[in-house]
């Protein structure tokens, strides 16, 4: 196999913009493909297409405020359960990474499947731990041998990723049957407006059928795994560098508490936290989630001088762009100002591509965003996490970025309890 690795802003441009007609999906998501099936992130050509047409209203800009409701009151849960379990007992250690994780489901339970999951947080967390090793080795192995081969991997695999599809088709069953019953069996106001309605309410253009039941299995998994799993270790990275650098996190709480008050976050405010997005922004620069793209070039071409033949894999990671010398001063510090517009303008568009770039960006880009500045914002108005007494983080490079040993203790801010707070002395409210 032919390896390039491009780690300039304009090697990137050049593939997946400029030449994107050039270079398909590589032989790393075809891996992907026994666990997501051939989801958005991994079907190409006409059915991608189709998928991201159907998916697309869900994340227009528009349409994301209904959701910021859901992630405020997610994450005051959350909270809510940080300051019971620190009621009058020492400090505890968090992993961080497993309370995000937690978080990210339940949020994309309730947005994307109007479901709640925080009971299948844990069963859904240990399938990942099975099922995102065995894929990495996978994509990095010379030969390979068949999953259906009865091996100790190759069991535990099947058997997480059962458990992955049993939830996701008694939501997708559920679903079906709630929208067949019709108006009898449905809401005063129609089904939910969320993903899985517009999959199973999907049909074909020209025959009018409904998308296979294989289809709908697969983009559910996609966007309950893969969009789950980027956040959270998105924000778990951003908790870690704000345990690093408190300054940021106590700049973070004072812009939180001006800006959305002592109640939840609307849309509108969250327009506003320029300080908390720099800081998410520089997280993600040092540790994004996604931390590579590959493409296989689909035909010759030459890149900034270098012949790509036919067949090549083509690597453009995020993870060396985003430090690149010549593209960022000092880029192993952690510095939000590195993202004040004047800064930004300075600096070619692909140096910084955390969530792709060109026609295959992330669909679900601004409602990360949105969903990044709520809860990074909730929890710094409410409190700190500080370093726990243990091991620096060890990043675990797979097909995430994942968030290792990221280990914090809660110390709740002296906030006024107001209706509504995130603060410790806060009354509990119900799930809207």
């Amino acid at each position: 196999m032919r390896l390039v690795v491009l780690s300039r802003p304009e090697h990137v441009a050049h593939v997946l913009v400029a030449q994107a007609r050039r270079y398909g999906k590589s032989v790393s998501y075809r891996e992907l493909e026994h666990a997501l099936g051939r989801g958005l992130v991994t079907s190409e050509g006409e059915l991608w297409r189709r998928q991201r047409r159907i998916v697309q209203p869900m994340f227009l800009r528009r349409t994301l405020g209904r959701f910021v409701p859901t992630f405020a009151a997610e994450t005051r849960r959350m909270l809510e359960g940080w300051a019971s379990a620190a009621d009058g007992a020492p400090p505890a250690d968090l992993d961080v990474g497993r309370e995000m994780t937690a978080l990210t489901l339940a949020i994309a339970g309730r947005t994307l499947f109007s479901a709640d999951l925080r009971g299948e947080a844990r069963a859904i967390g240990d399938a990942l731990d099975v099922v995102l090793p065995v894929i990495t080795h996978r994509t990095e192995a010379l030969f390979n041998l068949p999953l259906a081969w009865p091996l100790p991997a190759h069991r535990r695999f099947h058997a997480a990723l059962a458990t992955t599809d049993r939830l996701v088709q008694g939501l997708i069953d559920a679903r079906v049957r709630a929208q067949a019953a019709g108006p009898a069996g449905r809401a005063a106001d129609g089904p939910p407006a969320d993903l899985l309605a517009a999959l199973v309410a999907a049909r074909d253009p020209e025959t009018g059928a409904p998308m296979p039941s294989r289809q709908v299995r697969d983009e559910v998994v996609t966007f309950l795994m893969a969009g789950h799993e980027t956040t959270a270790n998105a924000l778990a990275w951003t908790f870690h560098e704000l345990g690093q650098h408190p300054a940021w996190a106590d700049r973070v709480a004072e812009e939180a508490a001006r800006e959305l008050g002592p109640g939840d976050p609307t849309p509108e405010a969250l327009a506003r936290l320029e300080t908390t997005r720099r800081v998410v922004s520089e997280a993600l620069r040092l540790h994004p989630p996604a931390w590579t793209v590959e493409r296989e070039a689909l035909e010759d071409d030459v890149v900034d001088g270098w012949r790509v033949p036919k067949g090549s894999l083509v690597m453009l990671p995020q993870l060396l762009v985003h430090r690149h010398p010549a593209l960022w001063d000092d880029p192993a510090r952690f510095d939000p100002d590195r993202f004040l517009p004047e800064r930004v303008a300075a600096r070619p568009r692909m140096a910084y591509f955390p969530f792709g770039a060109g026609q295959r960006q992330c669909v679900g880009e601004d409602f990360a965003w949105l969903e990044l500045l709520a809860v990074v914002a909730l929890v710094c108005r409410a409190g700190r996490l500080e370093p726990a007494p243990a091991p620096a983080p060890a990043p675990e490079v797979g097909i995430t970025l994942r968030a290792r040993g990221v280990l914090a203790r809660w110390r709740p801010r002296a906030l006024a309890p107001s209706p509504g707070a995130c603060a410790p002395a806060a009354v509990s409210q119900e799930v809207p």
